[in-house]
């Protein structure tokens, strides 16, 4: 297997039966097994290779970053996405932050639980955005994903009561505690690079 040849001759241990794991067991293997100082080379790899697959898992496709619309000078832009699996009930939020200059200040990708429907997927997307921002210390942001009716519901204040109103509610509370926090919709091609499978890890500093 020529991603198995290639691993070994970067020094890079890897497993015996790699066909036989998902893609979760291949990666927890992976970072169990290599040492800790290899970490970060390991999922920075893995972020930009950009082909994550997870059995019965769809990612988001054609994603152009030639065309994503910088935030102003003194805010940063988080793009967020998710895929869900009805039939398992699960799923992942891909996360990524960006300057003005569209330089990526960090990733993350998510596992998702207890969620039962895309529509509650990607308003927890929304939760993540927000916690990682703040994880990284950014206090000037502006939330941007691809579903219009989520968008819609920060957009709009009137109480909600459709069936993500608990997780709305949690998610403008968290949203006050930015000084500046916008949120917005944008077609799914206009995002640009988010990748949404795979195993949780992030990257990024502190501003």
């Amino acid at each position: 297997m020529q991603a198995k040849s290639v691993w070994q001759n970067l020094q890079y241990l890897w497993p015996d039966q790699h066909q036989q794991r998902s893609f979760e067991e291949w990666l927890s293997w992976i970072l169990d097994n290599n040492h800790c100082n290899k970490h970060s080379e390991i999922l920075v790899a893995q972020l930009g290779i950009g082909e994550f697959t997870m059995e019965g898992l769809q990612q988001p496709k054609n994603l152009n970053s030639e065309i994503w619309e910088p935030p102003p000078p003194d805010i940063v832009k988080v793009n967020y996405d998710a895929c869900f699996n009805q039939q398992e009930r699960k799923g992942w939020s891909g996360l990524i932050i960006r300057n003005h200059e569209g330089y990526e200040l960090g990733a993350c990708r998510r596992k998702l639980s207890r969620v039962h429907s895309p529509f509650v997927a990607e308003e927890v997307a929304v939760e993540h955005a927000l916690e990682f921002a703040k994880d990284l210390g950014f206090i000037r942001i502006i939330v941007e994903g691809d579903s219009r009716k989520v968008a819609e519901k920060f957009v709009y204040t009137q109480q909600d009561f459709s069936v993500i109103s608990a997780y709305i509610w949690t998610s403008r509370q968290r949203a006050k505690g930015f000084p500046t926090c916008e949120f917005r919709w944008i077609p799914r091609e206009k995002q640009g690079r988010i990748s949404s499978g795979g195993e949780t890890e992030s990257r990024g500093g502190r501003r």
